[in-house]
Formats: structure tokens, sequence, C-alpha cells
């Protein structure tokens, strides 16, 4: 992911843009006692970052106005806390550690927090979704965005059919690998991920420049699929290697993604980053998080829903492939 770091008031005192500029509420904290919130904030055309440490064992009351679509990243834990909002119930917060939160523009929260005694902080990203949606094109249909609170989303599996792949490696059935498996696929952790973006927030040096956030962590495809079998219990799962024109066809949905990005090898330099954020490194690779995924997956049966179409197209695969 690329990131650029702009000082506000470098931005302010350009010229007029043609995007405007986010508005500059942010959540609105009430501290129950003494100290300050450090808050180190950047700005963008319609999207503004703002990274927030609270002062320790200082209880504070919070609300969101819903002016903007926002993000959150937490790195906190309290003895006691709660969150509601518009269409949101009232909601325990309490271990926050790398939970995130995502409400749409328009959906207003607010809340409590006891803080437990320890660095407690979170990173907001408030957006303008619609135009997020544009820039995607994504059709008037498909413009939604659903609330989540204190969510730690281990759902997003990265082979071509998620959850039907596991599916099909507990049946004991073949999965679908494109081309021969060897191409290189950089795989970065939040976790990861977080440290060099709130190392790049505020850094002097930083100011004015551009920054790719990417580990050093690339295995093959047919890497990723066997470590995503053997967390799921299945250790030596069943690949047939299909060319990936081959499934482009089969599924134009996924091609495109497929041709345009995946079928090719993908590696990044951090030098730049690690000059200036030391600390970023690749401390999680994907052999453990694949068991933090199915763990999850796990425990919420309901999720366990393999995809009828895709699995319906890898079966044609499979055959086409063995056929030849």
């Amino acid at each position: 992911m690329l990131v650029e770091v702009v000082r506000r008031e470098e931005q302010d005192a350009g010229a007029t843009q043609a995007i405007p500029f986010m508005t500059r509420s942010s959540l609105a904290l009430v501290l129950r006692g003494a100290g300050t919130p450090e808050r180190i904030a950047t700005e963008r055309p319609l999207l503004a970052v703002e990274h927030t440490t609270l002062p320790p064992n200082v209880a504070f009351d919070f609300t969101w106005d819903g002016s903007r679509a926002y993000r959150a990243l937490h790195d906190m834990v309290n003895r006691d806390g709660e969150i509601e909002g518009d269409g949101i119930p009232r909601t325990p917060s309490r271990d926050m550690r790398r939970r995130m939160t995502l409400l749409p523009e328009g959906v207003r929260v607010k809340g409590w927090v006891v803080p437990e005694s320890r660095v407690n902080s979170f990173t907001a990203l408030y957006f303008d979704q619609n135009w997020i949606f544009d820039q995607l094109e994504v059709s008037a249909s498909q413009r939604t965005l659903q609330s989540h609170v204190l969510f730690h989303d281990r759902t997003l599996l990265p082979t071509l059919g998620a959850w039907t792949d596991v599916a099909r490696m507990r049946a004991g059935r073949p999965v679908v690998v494109h081309g021969d498996g060897t191409s290189l696929w950089t795989l970065t952790h939040t976790d990861d991920f977080a440290v060099g973006f709130v190392g790049l927030l505020g850094h002097p040096h930083a100011v004015g420049d551009t920054f790719q956030i990417m580990g050093t962590h690339a295995p093959t495809w047919e890497q990723v699929y066997t470590w995503l079998g053997a967390a799921a219990g299945v250790p030596d799962p069943e690949i047939v290697h299909v060319p990936s024109e081959a499934i482009a066809r089969v599924l134009p949905d996924v091609g495109d993604g497929l041709l345009g990005d995946k079928a090719h090898s993908m590696l990044f330099d951090c030098a730049k980053l690690q000059a200036l954020v030391p600390e970023f490194a690749t401390t999680i690779t994907y052999d453990q998080a694949a068991h933090e995924q199915i763990a999850w997956y796990d425990a919420h049966p309901e999720a366990q829903a393999p995809d009828a179409v895709l699995d319906a197209a890898f079966d044609r695969l499979v055959e086409h492939a063995r056929s030849i």
C-alpha cells in the first residue's frame, strides 16, 4: 500500500483544490480527569488519518457525528467500557487490541471507556465513501457499507476460492492453483503494516514523500495453499495447476484480478520505509496467520459458506486440466 505524508498547514496554504478537503471533524473525546490526548493528523483530499495516544488511567467519553465514513484500528485495553449508536446495540469495549471499527457515513456513535494502566492508542481514518466508490467504479446498487464495531477480520483468505478452497480441501477434493504455482506473492499482516503506518505519521522526514508499506514475506502460491491446508488439518492438499487464462475464461469476475495482479510475482523493497521506521519488519508470516484465520472460521461456523458457483467452476477446471 502506498502512503503519502503531507502536513495539513502546507495544504491549506496551497491553491484551490479540484477535490475538496475533508472537514476537520474528528472523534470527540471528553476526559474525566487530568491529561490531554496526543493527536497526530495528516490530511489529503477526501480522507484524513489521525493517530491518538491517550493519557494513562484517565476515563473518557467519546462521540462521533457521522459526518464522514470512519474506520479505526485500536490498541487499547480497558477495565470497562461500552459503545452504542445508530443501529448498533450496546457493545462492551474491553480488550480492543487489534480490533477495528467501520462506520459508514451518517452513522453516529457514543460511548465511554475506563482504560487499563498502559499506553492506549488508536488510529482513525476519516474518508468520503462515495469518492472511494467512484474510484473503484462500484455500481449504485452495490454502494453499501455495513457498520462493524470492534471486529478482528480474519476472514480475508488470499486464495482464489477463499473458504470454498478450505471446504474442498477438508472434503478431500482438489483445489485450483493458477499457473504452475511458483509465482511469488507478498503477504503483509495488519499488525506489521500498523507499525510502518503509525511510524510514518508525524515523522518530520516523511512529510511530502510517498512510501509503500509491504513486508518481505513473499511465498509462492503453492506454499500459500499448502499452509492454508495444513492449518485446516489437511497437510498435503491435492493441488491442480490451471493456466491463469483458462481460469479467467471460466470465471471472468476472478480473471481481471488474476491476470492483472496475482498471476505475476510481487516483491517490494522496504529500505526507504525502514530508514525512517527501523522497527518495521515482517514478524508474522502466512504459515502462522493461516492458523489464526482457520481458528476464527472454526469458531464461527455461520461464516463457513462455500460459494456454489465457484465450487462448480473449480470442478470444471479440474476436469479440463486432467483431460489435457
